[in-house]
């Protein structure tokens, strides 16, 4: 369980690779932009999805660490709880 902290984009996938295969439900904060996603690592991959999407895991639209950072290096994210 988690207590809704904020998140810098490196410390989320510092513990998204802790808690790999699961993911998290998390909030994605940008300015005053707010939105739920899930996200998980799967194959060295990172898979971000809109949580009312269906979540298809082709790598062919998942990040690597590297591409994920850089799309979303100002985005702060607040992790509401472990899914699997």
């Amino acid at each position: 369980m988690y207590h809704c902290v904020m998140v810098s984009t490196n410390d989320l996938i510092a513990q998204l690779e802790e808690i790999s295969p699961d993911g998290f439900e998390l909030s994605c904060k940008f300015g005053v932009l707010n939105s739920t996603k899930a996200i998980y690592i799967k194959s060295s991959k990172i898979y971000l999805f809109n949580i009312e999407d269906k979540f298809s895991f082709n790598k062919k639209h998942g990040y690597t660490k590297e591409e994920f950072l850089a799309e979303y290096a100002n985005y702060y994210w607040e992790i509401e709880f472990t899914i699997g």
